[in-house]
């Protein structure tokens, strides 16, 4: 659900320092919450038998596009002088820049979707339904 954000205070907001550092918080805060959806994975699949093959491929591919695309961001956005963390935003007007911002602005309705997922999923009834369709597949 942070995702979105992300994107949009790191990869779109493109010379505010305020919003370059919500974004950096948002990404502690989703490191957060990665850690404690992998430490509870278990227990919450336990009723069908752990995490599906299938779906543990969509994760571990999701999470390292979303992890590596945040640590390429960032190493534009920052540079070390010295012993400090300095904000250079080395973005530059340029056709590659407006390809990245048009595809950061194309990836949020996706994330968008993706977050309300997961969020309707947190609910009993939608989360029963889900179930009932997911077993009904069988393709991995």
């Amino acid at each position: 659900m942070l995702f979105p954000l992300i994107i949009w205070f790191l990869f779109i907001n493109e010379t505010s320092l305020a919003g370059f550092i919500v974004g950096i918080v948002l990404v502690l805060l989703d490191l957060i919450v990665l850690g404690i959806d992998a430490y509870s994975e278990k227990e919450s699949r336990s009723f069908m038998g752990g995490l599906p093959k299938w779906e543990y491929i969509v994760h571990l591919f999701s999470n390292a596009f979303h992890f590596s695309a945040i640590i390429l961001v960032l190493s534009l956005k920052i540079e070390m002088s010295g012993s400090s963390i300095v904000f250079v935003n080395r973005f530059v007007a340029s056709p590659a820049q407006d390809l990245f911002i048009f595809t950061s602005i194309n990836v949020i309705p996706g994330a968008i979707v993706l977050a309300l997922l997961h969020f309707i999923l947190m609910l009993e009834k939608p989360r029963q339904i889900w179930n009932a369709y997911r077993t009904k597949i069988t393709c991995c």
